[in-house]
């Protein structure tokens, strides 16, 4: 295939000096020049956060999941593996599948969102987009938008190395080095390891549970050939390795089948299976930017390939009963042509137009294998129904039960699940801005509309194939004898069924957005309305319940051949009990009535924000403020459960849900030598139309995994000794969290908590030395909680952590 890729650069008006990092003081504006916008982010019309390079290492930023504590309204949960990405943002998010909230890294975008946690070692700035941003961006940024951009070769030079050693067996290791050849050509390359032995120990064989291992390398290569043409090219590649899912048993109902056997687990990591998840995760970007006199036109290409293996013990106990694998291979080819006015090309006018695309071919394999103890759950409960409606001959003293007695072989039962689910996507969008409205200075109207267009399809294959010994025995009581005898002689049968074929679903979106702002010198007040939707899709996972609904039939089927016969010749039998016993058993027998596409199918999601708010500036720079108020109004809630038959998890629609909220931040330079920063969400998000399991209403329910407030505030202050020592920082941060939901039921919850972090940095010329601390308190607090077959299960919080880091400038 050969593909023109004209790439387009990213520029920001925060650029450092050889061997310098970027200012962290308030006297800053951040811009950014990309292929959409033109503005700096404090004179759009939308709440953000931005964090520049120096901030996410003294906050301890090192991976996209730190991010929840810098941002304001923002919660992305830490557990699982490096798979489970679950964004959540303004009462959207989702555990599993498509995601509510998008990544662009370098104006290139993350399609999946297995591959949203990654390094943020050198990056240059996170942009964190509150709100819909759909129109300019497209599916899947219903609730906000992250932007990451990794530093430029031609604006920052020199090698920087860091090495970090903490508890808990932690070590990192990154070396870069920028370089610029000329004036027009520039280049960057780095490698990083990371390794960590993990916190938890399972207490089944007394190691640790979720230790890491990551390797990663990185190249830049970025062109100025002419004045008017700018040619970036990138590629990072990430290989990570770890144990992953360390949940621990919290509770089990009294008739659990295997409460003898797991009750000693309530309270403990006790699994008897690895859990564990492998990762293959390259990106590659080609962007270019050709400068008319009035216009700007760029095209933005990108290729990510991943593949991924996932292994997990699915009842997360020491009893062997099931486990799932999953493996994807995912590659997402995007593309956009964008055009935008130069800076001051029209007088009252600005604005922006394109045309996007992407295809994703995602291949899964995701086998679950029922085990030993899993094998024989599944037999008493397939002979317990049956034999609970065998009636009980009688005649005179004499009685005779009929015990129906099944045993599946082996010892694994495998349900095989191949799955192939391509996406391609194209949309053309535009967005206009009208400045000094009616001619009053400052005031400023924004319109914009996308039309997205979004194909999907499941192409599925998935079953079984086993064996099973049947026999039906008699059992004779009379006064004097008891004796038992096979009325259907044991025999062993095989049982195979394939589930193949093919659906597939498309849907055009509209998503406009209006805004009206008013700027005061730096200070600025707006209103907006946008529209985003997160995309549907199919549960792949919930054909493990389809074929366990089959399994039945299937084995009733030949029991069925087999013993109808003998019913009705068997004399001991009276004609008046034969029919209930051959309604019975052709009952069982009969073939389930399976709609795959009701099953699997999820719709798309949509949501309506309204927003006010203002961005101040004051004090020559010195103090900035951010604050907004929101509603946002949302249909067709995807809402992550576990299946009911607890193998795995499936995305539900939960009909009408509203968020109601706000989002405030503040910092300024008090000294010139102490800073300070506070931020604050508050998020009330509740179902206003949603019954489980269509008969119980949740009506006025918090919505799982959203959390009613979160809370940042630090200070840091900087001696200026000029000795050998040049400067001794002193930072800390105190992040709160909660209430968060844990069912949709709002039966269990996380109250509200913090964790206090801090970090004493040395720094000479060239070299710093810091010493850290995360969560000094040692909260205790649970990171996520699930239910499965009426079992509830929880991932702790990250203790108390200390460490050093060195970083060394060349």
């Amino acid at each position: 295939m050969s593909i023109l890729f004209i790439p387009l650069l990213t520029f920001c008006t925060i650029t450092a000096q050889p061997h310098a990092e970027a200012d962290t003081t308030l006297l800053r504006e951040v811009v950014v020049s990309n292929a959409k916008e033109n503005r700096p982010l404090q004179s759009q019309a939308l709440s953000y956060t931005s964090i520049n390079t120096s901030e996410l290492k003294s906050r301890g930023v090192y991976s996209f999941k730190n991010l929840s504590a810098s941002v304001p309204g923002l919660f992305i949960p830490q557990y699982g593996s490096r798979q489970t990405t679950a964004v959540y943002m303004r009462g959207a998010g989702s555990r599993i599948n498509t995601p509510a909230v998008g990544l662009y890294v370098d104006d290139i975008p993350w399609v999946d969102k297995s591959a949203y946690d990654f390094d943020l070692s050198d990056v240059e700035r996170v942009d964190v987009l509150r709100g819909p941003q759909s129109t300019l961006y497209g599916r899947n940024a219903m609730g906000g938008l992250i932007r990451v951009f990794t530093k430029n070769p031609l604006d920052y030079q020199g090698t920087d190395i860091n090495i970090s050693a903490a508890t808990y067996g932690t070590f990192r290791a990154s070396a870069t080095h920028y370089h610029r050849l000329s004036e027009e050509l520039g280049f960057s390359g780095g490698f990083g390891y990371s390794h960590s032995e993990g916190f938890f120990k399972n207490n089944f064989n007394g190691k640790r549970v979720d230790g890491d291992d990551d390797v990663r390398g990185r190249f830049r290569l970025v062109a100025r050939p002419t004045d008017v043409v700018r040619l970036d090219f990138h590629a990072n590649y990430e290989y990570s390795r770890q144990g992953a899912y360390p949940y621990q048993l919290e509770s089990i109902p009294d008739d659990d089948p295997f409460y003898s056997t797991i009750a000693s687990s309530v309270g403990k990591i006790d699994f008897n299976r690895k859990n564990q998840y492998e990762r293959h995760l390259l990106n590659l970007g080609l962007k270019a930017e050709h400068n008319w006199e009035r216009v700007v036109m760029s095209y933005v290409a990108g290729f990510q390939f991943l593949k991924d293996d996932m292994k997990m013990d699915q009842d997360f106990t020491r009893a062997d009963i099931y486990t799932l694998q999953q493996k994807q291979n995912s590659r997402v080819l995007s593309q956009e042509i964008a055009l935008k006015n130069r800076p001051g090309a029209w007088e009252h006018w600005e604005w922006s137009t394109g045309i996007s695309g992407f295809h994703q071919w995602l291949t899964t394999n995701a086998p679950v294998t029922f085990r030993s103890d899993g094998i024989q759950w599944v037999n008493d409960i397939m002979n317990t129904q049956a034999n609970t409606y065998m009636p009980v001959i009688t005649s005179g003293p004499m009685q005779m039960q009929m015990v129906f007695d099944d045993q599946i072989q082996g010892e694994s039962l495998l349900f095989a699940g191949k799955f192939r689910t391509p996406v391609s996507s194209g949309a053309v969008y535009h967005q206009s801005t009208i400045t000094d409205l009616f001619c009053v200075k400052g005031l400023d109207l924004t319109a914009g509309l996308r039309l997205d267009y979004e194909k999907m399809t499941l192409d599925y294959s998935t079953g079984y194939s086993f064996e099973y010994q049947y026999v039906m025995m008699g059992n004779l009581r009379m006064p004097t004898m008891q004796r038992s005898f096979p009325l259907v002689q044991t025999d062993t049968y095989a049982v195979e069924r394939w589930l193949e074929g093919k659906l597939k679903h498309d849907y055009l979106q509209l998503l406009p957005r209006f805004s009206l702002q008013y700027k005061i010198k730096e200070s600025m007040v707006y209103g907006t309305i946008s529209r985003g939707y997160r995309s549907g899709g199919f549960n792949i996972q919930q054909f493990s319940s389809l074929l366990q609904q089959t399994m039945s039939s299937d084995i009733m089927q030949d029991v069925a051949e087999v013993t109808i016969p003998v019913v009705e010749s068997q004399a001991s039998i009276p004609a008046t009990v034969k029919p209930t016993i051959v309604e019975l058993l052709e009952g069982m027998a009969t073939e389930p009535d399976i709609d795959v596409r009701s099953l699997s199918q999820y719709k798309p999601e949509y949501a309506w924000n309204y927003e006010v708010g203002t961005h101040l500036s004051l004090f020559d720079g010195r103090l900035r403020a951010n604050a907004s108020a929101f509603l946002t109004s949302i249909r067709d809630q995807q809402i992550s459960r576990m299946a009911e038959n607890g193998l795995g998890r499936v995305t539900v629609n939960a009909g009408r849900s509203r968020a109601v909220g706000c989002e405030m931040s503040i910092e300024g330079m008090i000294t010139e030598a102490l800073s300070a920063h506070a931020s604050y969400g508050f998020t009330h998000s509740t179902f206003r139309n949603y019954k489980e399991n269509d008969s119980t209403s949740l009506r006025g329910n918090y919505v799982p995994f959203i959390p009613l407030h979160t809370f940042n505030v630090g200070a840091r202050y900087t001696w200026n000794l000029k000795r050998w020592l040049e400067h001794i920082s002193l930072q800390a941060d105190w992040n709160g969290l909660g209430r968060i939901y844990w069912t949709e039921k709002n039966d269990v919850s996380e109250s509200f908590y913090g964790t206090l972090n801090a970090r004493l940095t040395l720094s000479y010329s060239n070299a710093d030395v810091s010493l850290w601390g995360n969560n000094l308190t040692n909260q205790h607090y649970r990171s996520f909680y699930v239910e499965s077959m009426g079992r509830s299960f929880s991932q702790k919080g990250a203790p108390l952590q200390v460490g050093v880091d060195i970083r060394l400038r060349f």
